[in-house]
């Protein structure tokens, strides 16, 4: 197997640049045939990971976390239109991911454990491939975007936007620390209207959550049915609820038995619709997508992307 690392060197507060001698090392000592590149600003890993599809690796792996992923995944999925792959049906490509950074959600769904790096490797070296789901979201400016994990919308992008100015932390501490913050400072609950395969529904609402992966901000268990791999779209949508009411509802989203609380929906679909009669923030896999979206059109796209692991 040739492969080329993408490594993303600011992930996880600089994790990312501390992993890369790490990272060399174990994948030379089980015979992995790579190259390793760094990425230089945001989107690159895109640039690079359709580069080397186009160029014939077998395999792109992304060190990093969820957005790095992202990138890379974009990519592969960018050469595999390039070259008429995606139009036949066919997976864009093959993934590695060695999960360096601060949510990593994407890592766990695929059950890799976060910043354990030898053992990230071993699964690549092992070889073993699955074939999971991609999704797609497209704005109201036509702005579209290929996604692993999930797309959130209104409070959960608030706390990631909120994240972002917090530079000391890291992981699952870092999104609760934004969490909190961000119910002091949040509490924006515009009328919504979502569309999904068995019905719609329209009031204000707070949190929309379209996840492919279960788990959320390094440990929340947003959709604790979803499965990368299921051709299914999990939906999380919570109406307007008090301070309190949010309070209340974080330990249930840590455990994910938040599913038959009152001012909780959750809903599976093939293709989402969701029209904001004001903006909100959205995030897809981690990062920001639109400050203040107003039309979001969400698909899935059956078994489109093999992984190692």
């Amino acid at each position: 197997m040739r492969a080329k690392v993408v490594l993303n060197p600011i992930t996880g507060r600089g994790t990312g640049a501390r992993a890369a001698p790490i990272v060399q090392s174990e994948l030379r000592r089980r015979g992995i045939d790579f190259d390793l590149v760094v990425t230089k600003r945001p989107g690159h890993a895109i640039q690079l990971a359709r580069e080397a599809a186009l160029s014939g690796y077998d395999s792109v792996i992304a060190v990093g976390g969820d957005g790095t992923v992202n990138e890379v995944v974009n990519g592969l999925i960018a050469a595999a239109q390039s070259q008429g792959r995606w139009d036949r049906g066919e997976p864009a490509g093959t993934l590695g991911v060695i999960p360096v950074g601060s949510g990593n959600d994407f890592a766990y769904a695929l059950g890799l454990h976060a910043r354990d790096i030898p053992g990230a490797c071993d699964r690549i070296a092992a070889g073993q491939e699955r074939v999971v789901d991609i999704a797609h979201v497209t704005d109201e400016r036509a702005t579209e975007l290929y996604f692993c994990n999930n797309v959130g919308i209104g409070f959960d992008a608030a706390v990631n936007i909120e994240a972002r100015k917090i530079k000391r932390l890291r992981g699952f501490l870092l999104y609760f620390v934004a969490l909190l913050r961000t119910v002091l400072l949040y509490h924006h609950a515009p009328v919504t209207r979502v569309v999904y395969s068995s019905g719609h529904m329209q009031r204000p609402l707070m949190l929309i959550s379209v996840a492919n992966g279960p788990r959320t901000g390094g440990g929340f268990m947003i959709a604790p049915r979803a499965q990368v791999n299921d051709g299914l779209l999990d939906l999380c949508i919570v109406d307007r609820v008090s301070r309190l009411g949010i309070l209340q509802l974080i330990p249930h989203f840590i455990r994910g038995t938040h599913e038959d609380k009152p001012a909780i929906h959750m809903e599976r679909s093939v293709h989402v619709l969701i029209e904001i009669e004001d903006g909100l923030p959205v995030h897809v896999d981690g990062e920001v997508f639109h400050t203040a979206a107003r039309r979001l059109e969400i698909h899935i796209w059956q078994r489109r992307l093999r992984v190692l692991t």
